[in-house]
């Protein structure tokens, strides 16, 4: 059973308007955005979606829209997920629940998905094209399993330089690393700590030079060569760049 019909990417930002600032300058397209409950902004490089909060935390993890999101919640309970979060409306109807999976929060809101504004499927964005949302985890084997049960299916798995492999439920693409138990010089080389976008693109390095050139903000020390790098975005978030096609 999948998680829902329509996904988004979720962050917690400390200043809204410093993070339109950032994905503006990368390109992406604003969709909407509000200041009830909350202040926020959903935008777009036109294959994800990506929505902004500034709601006092900083996190990074997936909204799903479910119309049967019961069906769901059901699900996970058999699978023995515990959540962090349950809110239901005065009459009992369940409107959202939120859980831990792996280094990620993952949210399911109880709405239906028809009419909500769904990404083309071409890059806009002057990153390239998105290619994962990339999971640091500590056990492979028990997240394959987790994510494959709630509907991602396997399109790529290796095991170099680590344990690792690409995965899609249809709505995003999901990859799991098993970087967190690394040491020594693999782990200066490979370990990353949050899930983190990534970008693909055959001239990935021409595209890091003129984002440099516009003073977009780099990790000092990423050594990968003119065709990767490391974004850093608002809210100490990472945006990998990567040389190569997807």
């Amino acid at each position: 059973m999948q998680l829902g019909r329509h996904v988004q990417i979720s962050m917690g930002v400390p200043d809204l308007a410093a993070a339109r600032q950032f994905y503006d300058q990368l390109g992406f397209q604003l969709i909407d955005q509000q200041t009830e409950p909350w202040p926020w902004a959903q935008v777009s490089d036109g294959q994800i979606l990506l929505l902004l909060n500034q709601d006092g935390n900083l996190y990074t993890g997936l909204l799903y829209m479910s119309p049967a999101a019961d069906e769901v919640v059901a699900h996970l309970e058999t699978l023995g997920v515990g959540f962090i979060h349950r809110q239901e409306r005065e009459d009992g109807v369940l409107q959202q629940v939120i859980f831990g999976a792996h280094n990620l929060l993952v949210s399911v809101a109880n709405h239906d998905p028809a009419g909500l504004y769904q990404p083309a499927g071409e890059p806009l964005s002057r990153c390239g094209k998105f290619g994962e949302f990339a999971i640091p985890v500590a056990d492979f084997t028990a997240a394959s399993t987790f994510w494959q049960q709630v509907g991602f299916e396997i399109r790529y798995e290796s095991t170099e330089p680590y344990q690792w492999g690409i995965f899609n439920d249809g709505n995003i693409v999901l990859g799991l690393h098993a970087v967190q138990n690394m040491a020594g010089d693999e782990k200066d080389r490979f370990y990353f700590p949050h899930p983190t976008m990534t970008y693909f693109n055959a001239d990935m390095a021409a595209r890091i030079a003129s984002l440099r050139a516009d003073g977009l903000p780099f990790q000092a020390g990423y050594d990968g060569g003119p065709g990767n790098a490391i974004l850093i975005a608002p809210g100490d978030q990472r945006i990998f760049l990567f040389e190569g096609e997807v």
